[in-house]
């Protein structure tokens, strides 16, 4: 369970701060087309491995629920669980926005003349919503850690002083 919280935590801050170092750049970055492209060669490079990173931060983050959520009820039943489903819709809704702004956006940029400058503003729109939701996804991550999930399994209580001088 160690090497999955670690791997999870590591996916996550690679992402998030790739995003963030992004969004500084996006503030400095000029208009003319050479910038646009060397921007389009960056964003190409991260979107790489932003999407290992998000491939491990699910495959992780979905073991790390199995072990500490016993059941779909108590996803609706538990604070716990809450937190983890509102935790899920924003990371599925940052995935989302990176999708539109690498498919849509992203390409509609290296176009020449006008329409690059007309673009522009909206892929920075765009990634900044992607780390507002990423940053949300953070802040209820830190919610989590501080919750005590609904995990019924004795392998994750700790056993009591009279448990513990039986064995």
């Amino acid at each position: 369970m160690v090497i999955s919280h670690f791997l999870h935590l590591l996916a996550s801050a690679i992402w998030f701060g790739g995003l963030l170092g992004l969004i500084f750049y996006s503030f400095r970055l000029g208009r003319t087309y050479k910038e646009l492209l060397l921007f389009h060669k960056m964003l190409k490079r991260f979107s790489v491995i932003a999407f290992i990173m998000i491939l491990m931060v699910s495959m992780t983050g979905f073991l790390l629920s199995l072990s500490y959520v016993p059941s779909l009820e108590s996803l609706r039943s538990h604070d716990y669980g809450g937190v983890l489903l509102w935790k899920l819709i924003f990371f599925i809704l940052a995935l989302i926005i990176a999708g539109v702004h690498r498919f849509i956006l992203l390409p509609k940029l290296l176009n020449t003349g006008e329409e690059h400058e007309k673009n522009m503003p909206k892929f920075l729109w765009a990634i900044r919503c992607e780390l507002l939701a990423a940053l949300t996804v953070v802040i209820l991550a830190g919610v989590l850690s501080t919750s005590s999930p609904p995990v019924n399994s004795h392998e994750h209580q700790v056993p009591t002083k009279q448990e513990h001088h039986n064995h």
